[in-house]
């Protein structure tokens, strides 16, 4: 996804590690909230209630101007936390 200044960088992973550098998560109504310890330990214990293994998906804003924009430099981007 992209606007006028800004992508938004996607990640899908094992839920508890896209959960440990969430900082944010989308409510039921649509609204972003900051990630409190008492989310996060419901997020950690409807994980490990899951028997299947669980995925999750999770984005970040940048700016456009600091993604790299060739295929090497972009393979070797470090994204910050």
């Amino acid at each position: 996804m992209q606007s006028d200044s800004q992508v938004h960088i996607h990640r899908k992973d094992a839920a508890e590690i896209v959960l440990s550098s969430c900082t944010e998560y989308h409510y039921v109504d649509g609204s972003c909230k900051t990630m409190d310890e008492s989310m996060g330990k419901y997020f950690k214990g409807a994980i490990s209630k899951t028997a299947a293994r669980c995925v999750a998906l999770a984005y970040r804003s940048h700016e456009i101007e600091n993604v790299p924009k060739d295929e090497g430099s972009l393979a070797e981007w470090v994204i910050r936390e």
